[in-house]
């Protein structure tokens, strides 16, 4: 009798207690849980990041085109303005001051405008400019037909005041914006230069000129200094360390959040790769060799790549006009920029976890005490039974 109670009490593999039985698969099933969230945790992590990532430089992006060609746009509103001005016989073309004033007063209304003038086709050039420091300056050649370049310093009225420099000889029917308008046969984008008055890289809006038989009379230009695009780029915060650029398709460096510089001392531009921002040059060089020719890039791009060392995220997105621009928006954001907020995630993701684990448990080996202690009692009283012991009481519920 001894022997079939304790066998009924005990079974499969000797040692195999029903305690053990009832424990082991609370314990499994705790451990398969726990490492199945662990798994699954880390796993969504990976792409919670960059899902975030990709869905903060689609808003960075979207508000970078936004706000360039909002500021190329003014130019040529400018241009529009002024070319109704002509039609409309409100600007008198063979009237110099009346010219200098009006251009004058368009710099001065439309801040993010540096330069405003008209090329004529006679040789004639009048206009104004923006200094870095604020003040305006008339621009005007002594005659309508062109000669000496004169630039004034003016009053608050935009009159001339004193000659700022001059030029012997100014030839603008040389310059690319002039030559862009003429070839182009409407308002279009001179190619980016560097200005000659040290203003930084700019990029002229040019609008030809016609008299009512399709002669050509002249070329209207607005330009555009992009230290602006460089301060708005470099006031965005994405990330610690995020950095964008915006270049050609030839690769040259349009403008920066960093404010590296875009062109060197001798008046050469300077391409992404060759740039003095170590990740701007990494990025641009990775960038070419993995595309070659970025005119094949027509639509968003996403990269994970390593840039000294560590894991970026990479996005590229065109920017384009229907005057010719097309550019290349660039962005980096470094992997590390999101991982607090991860790190954060999984480590509370853990602490709850390990409660979970340590509450399972203890309720785990409640029931299996309730379950094998009045089992246990009955098995004492058994072997106290099979020993000849009859004093031993059994309470049965």
């Amino acid at each position: 009798m001894r022997s079939r109670l304790y066998d009924m009490l005990r079974f499969g593999k000797p040692g195999a207690s029903l305690r053990t039985r009832l424990i082991y698969p609370f314990v499994i099933l705790i451990v398969v849980a726990v490492t199945s969230t662990g798994f699954l945790s880390l796993y969504y992590s990976g792409k919670a990041t960059e899902n975030m990532a990709w869905q903060l430089m689609d808003e960075i992006a979207a508000r970078i085109e936004d706000r360039v060609l909002m500021f190329l746009d003014k130019a040529h509103l400018v241009n529009e303005i002024n070319a109704r001005a002509i039609e409309s016989q409100e600007i008198n073309l063979k009237n110099i001051r009346e010219q200098e004033l009006h251009f004058w007063q368009q710099v001065k209304t439309f801040e993010y405008v540096s330069y405003s003038y008209v090329g004529h086709a006679d040789g004639g050039f009048f206009g104004a400019r923006r200094l870095a420091n604020g003040k305006l300056q008339t621009i005007s050649t002594k005659t309508l037909t062109g000669g000496e370049i004169e630039y004034f310093n003016t009053d608050t009225q935009g009159r001339p005041t004193t000659t700022s420099s001059s030029l012997p000889y100014y030839d603008h029917k040389t310059r690319p914006w002039y030559k862009a308008a003429i070839e182009a046969g409407k308002p279009t984008w001179s190619p980016v230069f560097i200005d000659a008055g040290g203003e930084g890289l700019t990029i002229t809006a040019a609008t030809p000129l016609y008299d009512r038989s399709k002669k050509i009379i002249g070329v209207l230009g607005s330009s555009f200094i992009f230290s602006h695009i460089n301060q708005f780029l470099h006031g965005l915060k994405f990330g610690e360390s995020g950095q964008t650029f915006i270049m050609e398709r030839s690769g040259l460096l349009v403008a920066t959040s960093t404010l590296d510089a875009t062109y060197t001392t001798d008046k050469k531009r300077i391409a992404s790769w060759e740039s003095e921002n170590s990740k701007i040059k990494q990025t641009g060089k990775l960038i070419s060799d993995q595309f070659g020719d970025l005119d094949k890039i027509y639509k968003k791009q996403q990269l994970i790549i390593d840039v000294q060392g560590e894991k970026n995220f990479i996005q590229m997105s065109p920017v384009a006009d229907r005057r010719g621009i097309n550019w290349l928006i660039v962005m980096i954001i470094p992997e590390k920029n999101f991982m607090s907020y991860i790190k954060a995630v999984n480590y509370n993701a853990i602490v709850l976890t390990l409660l979970a684990i340590g509450l399972t448990l203890a309720v785990g080996l409640t029931i299996a005490r309730s379950i094998t202690g009045p089992i246990l009692e009955l098995n004492t009283a058994a072997k106290s039974l099979a020993e000849g012991d009859w004093s031993k009481e059994v309470k049965v519920d």
